[in-house]
This record gives C-alpha cells, structure tokens and sequence, in this order.
C-alpha cells in the first residue's frame, strides 16, 4: 500500500491530462449519470458523518455498489488494498485534488497516515 501513495506523490509533480466534452456520446451519458450518483452517494451522511471521505469509505461504497448490482453476494469481501492499483490511484487523487503541489503532498501523506 505504501508503494500506491509513492506513486500518488510522484503524480504530482506530472501535467493533467486534457479532457474533452464528447457532447451526444451516449457512453459520456452513462458515464455522467454514474458519476453524478457515485458523487450524491459519497457525500452522504452515511459515508461522511466524520467529515472525510476515508479508503474504508471508498471501499464500502463500491462493495454496496456490487451488493446493489448483484455482481458481489454478502459474504464477500472488498478491501482498499486489493483494489486494481488505478483505483487506488483515483481515490487518492481525487481526495487530495489541490492546485498546490505542497498541499496536494500534505494530502497525501496524512491520507496514507490515516490508513
């Protein structure tokens, strides 16, 4: 796990990538609609009443995700670390999206401190 937050601090220092609008694709549609629940989801009382968005977090909502898509049963089980690595990555880059790259390092590590 220690490696994916390295990874993470050594993004920071890279250029975004460019996003273009593909107004009309019904594949960006889609992909919206799930954004804008997955978003709605993780900002709710049952994912935030401490105030952070933590892996733990992350991971329970996309197990309930699975649960909710019949995809996973009860019994599995979904933990951060076993996660595919860009998720991982996602995560950690969406939590800690500063403009300042000191910040964005500050982020970083306290997240990786807090897991």
């Amino acid at each position: 796990l220690k490696n994916v937050f390295s990874l993470a601090l050594s993004e920071v220092n890279h250029s975004r990538r460019d996003r273009r609008n593909q107004a009309g694709n019904p594949t960006n549609d889609l992909q919206s609609d799930f954004l804008e629940s997955c978003q709605s989801a993780l900002v709710s009382a049952k994912f935030v009443d401490d105030g952070i968005i933590s892996q733990s977090d992350f991971t329970k909502f996309l197990f309930d995700q699975c649960l909710e898509d019949k995809l996973c049963k009860k019994k599995d089980k979904l933990e951060f670390e076993h996660l595919e690595v860009n998720i991982q990555l996602k995560f950690i880059n969406g939590v800690c999206a500063h403009e300042d790259s000191l910040d964005k390092n500050n982020c970083i590590l306290g997240l990786e401190g807090m897991w």
